[in-house]
């Protein structure tokens, strides 16, 4: 299983040498000689392991980068007082971005494990999470005052439900994709991965 997409077999020279770079750059992180080493992953898996490695990275990486847009502690208060929305919205920042993670896991999480593969809800989770911000980016344009408030909080739940998503699916995904032994040098490479529900 590969979360970036695999060159064909009639890839232009580029496309092969780009494979390489990537691969050299997966070796020289993983700290050794041979990056094809797996004991717990298949065969394809193991294959496409540096590209996954890096696909794993910059996906979380912008998934820390949006929870920081996101946020109840700085950017949406801000956001809030300059668009001269009521402070009582400012309550509901916290318990929409608590609650709008864990409660979307109580209801789908069985039906989530219950699927052979998990890849395509990680991506559902990140698109609706991308949507959520542009939709949060518009609505501070148009409205002022409690419209703003309104959009920018019915946004903020569907970014919420939509991490809650990523959230199910992104450990087994990481677990399908990359070794154990690769799994800490992955982790320790982006401390975005430390925050992740």
């Amino acid at each position: 299983m590969i979360l970036a997409d695999s060159n064909p077999p009639w890839a232009s020279d580029s496309s092969r040498e780009r494979e390489q770079l990537v691969e050299n750059l997966y070796a020289r992180i993983v700290g050794d000689e041979d990056a094809r080493v797996r004991k717990d992953i298949s065969d394809a898996a193991c294959h496409d392991q540096p590209a996954n490695f890096f696909a794993y990275l910059g996906g979380n990486s912008l998934g820390k980068i949006a929870d920081e847009i996101a946020g109840a502690k700085l950017l949406t208060p801000w956001l809030f007082g300059t668009l001269g929305v009521p402070a009582a919205f400012t309550g509901f920042l916290v318990p929409i971005r608590e609650a709008g993670v864990l409660i979307p896991q109580l209801v789908v999480a069985a039906m989530v494990r219950a699927m052979p593969v998990h890849k395509g809800v990680w991506r559902l989770g990140a698109g609706l999470s991308a949507a959520a911000l542009i939709g949060m980016a518009l609505a501070a344009t148009t409205p002022e005052g409690t419209a703003a408030g309104f959009a920018i909080l019915a946004m903020l739940v569907v970014y919420s439900l939509a991490h809650g998503l990523c959230s199910l699916s992104a450990k087994d995904v990481l677990g399908k994709t990359i070794a154990k032994s690769r799994r800490g040098r992955l982790m320790g490479s982006a401390p975005a991965f430390r925050d992740w529900r």
